[in-house]
């Protein structure tokens, strides 16, 4: 995904452990990249919490979501 960006490998990294954010435009090409809409890319989760909310900001169950 770095080269598709290109982004370094450790650019890309941070942003997927959350230390950095995306700008908006590479948001929606990181969303094309991965065929998913880019507001998947914003819903708020902690898996390791067990919380995990949606679009319209609702807690889901993580064991029925995975």
């Amino acid at each position: 995904m770095a080269d598709q960006l290109g982004k370094s490998y450790n650019m890309v990294n941070s942003y997927a452990q959350n230390r950095r954010h995306p700008s908006l435009e590479d948001l929606h090409e990181i969303a094309e990249i991965l065929d998913v809409e880019p507001a998947a890319l914003l819903i708020e989760r902690n898996i390791q919490g067990k919380k995990v909310k949606n679009e319209e900001n609702e807690d889901l169950d993580v064991q029925s979501e995975l």
